[in-house]
């Protein structure tokens, strides 16, 4: 009978337990769906237009098999284009065709996703070692601190970092499942196996997602050395024998062909030591930032930064060094003392370990800090404990304070979010020496004035993109964005615009996005009819082919379409364009677009035998886009007539 009793009375206390861990799984999702919804409303930035709106590849029309296999293959980004978040995106576009707010709500989605899976981590690593009344506040405040923190509010809203969002989220899922089989089922073989199967599966499709995946084995050994009672000596030894031998091989890869770690340099103003030198800068500015998060300093676009020449110019680059290195020997000699926030540390800077290293990236982003900030609610518990300590305050009032104040930021960072014109305005304002900002800030009042054809709109839009050719005068992006303002307007370009675009063009290093301004100019005078001086258009087609001599093949592939779209609508010297589409083939045999622009050209000018074999070769290697695109009846229907 007391046996009876005893297992009813362990029933309730479980269904109550789960009963509580629901309500903070969806407090967790409203409090943060209420605070992000003001963003929702916001349209594309960025590198959303190169990835979505520009990428005809993730234009699905039906759910069938072949179309998911052509739009998993449908990235851009990074070296294996990360199928699975486009995917994602070709979904989107299905069910919302290029309205941003259906994509925006699916990363809000799966940010509340990362949230809960978030919360259940830090239950599980913490369930034995609080009071009964604590072991669901803890995960739960920990969990938005991170969620609402307003650093991330452009990881969620910036549609493109889908990407991060799903990395993170099979991260995440991988460290819980690493947990539950270490913990949960004790360790034993079946903890073991279930363990393993976690950290493998999800690294794999979080690096489908984004490459930054592959640290989840190291998240994994860190949680357990740091937070667990004792490591899993026989699984961290496997884990780093994962990471030892692919290190080696890359290695050796690296020493025999450095032209490929190097090579992204060519587009960037700084080398790889300058580049780390000046992560040492970017990853103090990080930790200001999401310990004193401000508006004021919250800035989507970071190309003001100017990268440290050598460790004392500037100056700050040496006392940033000493700073990040001091944090991580008092992690390191401190671990056992203050274990907590030694974890808080070191999890931070292994989170940058990818973005912040040699690599050739831009310098920084916001969105970097997805994950590294998931240990950031450590550091405002922990002062919030000082607080309690030395005040005497409720607990839950200061945790209170402490989600209000951040949900604050964040909800009016949404608002800005929210509004294309508002974060244009305050981006521009916040980074006034920032191309980029101005820029955008002049594309949107652009759009404005194309909308509503109201001069104040134009004379706005002029005025930023002044500010965007000073704080960068060796960029041609604000000139193109005048010429194209001054098309809308039907208003001729000054030559003085045309010859610092072509300037522009010539400078070194080369910008990644000049064949796509060149093609814009093109474009402008074929399809708009604007009056672009045939001089200037054939002085930038030149100036961009003398730039690309040297660069990656992707590049000069691009170059040779533009040129090859340049003879063919405007010198109508069919001959050069099929040769120079036929070289942009050659350079980069693997691009679809690339064989496409080259079969378009030989069926509109009737070389039908060619256009024949250039069919086979798309079939061969493009068999599901090709159907797709429909290729064999473009050339039946030329034929026919």
């Amino acid at each position: 009978m007391e046996s009876v009793e005893l297992d009813t009375c362990q029933n309730r206390y479980i269904a109550a337990g789960r009963v509580k861990i629901i309500i903070c799984l969806l407090t967790i999702s409203a409090f943060v769906s209420l605070l992000y919804f003001p963003a929702l409303s916001g349209g594309f930035i960025f590198d959303d237009y190169t990835n979505i709106v520009d990428n005809e590849y993730i234009r699905i029309d039906n759910l069938s098999f072949k179309s998911f296999f052509s739009s998993f293959g449908a990235g851009i980004a990074g070296e294996i284009g990360r199928p699975i978040s486009a995917l994602t995106f070709a979904l989107n576009y299905y069910f919302n065709g290029l309205d941003p707010y259906g994509y925006k709500l699916v990363n809000l989605f799966i940010h509340c996703l990362n949230a809960a899976l978030l919360f259940a981590i830090i239950f599980l690593l913490l369930n034995k070692n609080q009071k009964s009344h604590m072991k669901y506040i803890v995960p739960l405040v920990l969990s938005l601190v991170w969620a609402v923190h307003p650093l991330n509010v452009s990881s969620v809203m910036y549609i493109v970092q889908r990407m991060n969002l799903l990395s993170a989220f099979f991260s995440l899922l991988g460290v819980f499942g690493y947990l539950y089989g270490r913990i949960t089922l004790n360790g034993g073989v079946a903890g073991v196996v279930v363990s393993t199967l976690a950290v493998f599966l999800c690294m794999g499709l979080g690096f489908l997602c984004k490459e930054n995946a592959v640290l989840l084995p190291l998240f994994v050994i860190l949680i357990d050395r740091c937070l667990l009672d004792s490591g899993n000596r026989l699984f961290e030894r496997v884990m780093l024998w994962v990471y030892i031998l692919p290190t080696i091989l890359a290695s050796i890869y690296a020493i025999i062909n450095p032209e490929r770690l190097l090579e992204g340099y060519s587009i960037r103003q700084f080398d790889a030591y300058q580049r780390l030198l000046t992560q040492f800068r970017v990853l103090v500015g990080y930790i200001y930032n999401l310990l004193f998060p401000s508006l004021n300093n919250l800035t989507f676009f970071k190309d003001n930064i100017h990268h440290s020449v050598d460790i004392l110019n500037p100056s700050s680059t040496i006392f940033c060094m000493i700073t990040v290195l001091a944090l991580l020997v008092f992690a390191v000699l401190f671990r056992k003392r203050y274990r907590l926030l030694s974890f808080s540390i070191i999890f931070f800077f292994l989170g940058h370990l990818i973005e912040s290293s040699a690599l050739p990236l831009e310098l920084a982003f916001e969105h970097r800090n997805y994950v590294p900030s998931m240990s950031i609610g450590i550091v405002f518990f922990s002062a919030a404990w000082w607080i309690i300590k030395l005040t005497k305050i409720n607990e839950l009032v200061v945790y209170l304070a402490i989600l209000i104040s951040l949900g604050g930021l964040c909800f009016f960072r949404c608002l800005e979010w929210g509004d294309p014109v508002l974060l244009a305005k305050a981006e521009a304002a916040r980074a006034p020496l920032s191309m980029r900002a101005n820029l955008a800030a002049g594309d949107v009042y652009a759009d404005a004035y194309k909308n509503a054809q109201d001069e104040k709109y134009k004379d706005i839009a002029h005025d930023y993109f002044d500010k965007a050719s000073k704080a960068k005068a060796e960029d041609c992006s604000p000139y193109i964005a005048q010429i194209m303002l001054n098309a809308v307007a039907n208003k001729k370009t000054d030559d003085k615009v045309y010859e610092k675009f072509i300037r522009g063009l010539s400078n070194y290093p080369v910008e990644v996005y000049n064949p796509h301004y060149v093609n814009q100019l093109i474009n402008l005078s074929v399809i708009d009819g604007y009056a672009v001086p045939a001089h200037f258009l054939q002085q930038a087609v030149s100036a961009l082919g003398e730039s690309s001599k040297g660069q990656r093949n992707e590049y000069q592939s691009r170059v040779m379409t533009v040129k090859a779209s340049y003879h063919y609508n405007i010198t109508k010297d069919y001959n050069v364009a099929v040769e120079a589409a036929k070289e942009a083939v050659v350079l980069l045999p693997s691009s679809f677009k690339s064989h496409y622009n080259l079969l378009k050209m030989l069926v509109e000018i009737r070389e039908l035998k060619q256009a024949e074999e250039v069919v086979e070769i798309m079939h061969e290697k493009f068999s599901s886009r090709s159907k797709i695109y429909n290729i064999n009846s473009m050339l039946e229907t030329k034929s026919n007539n």
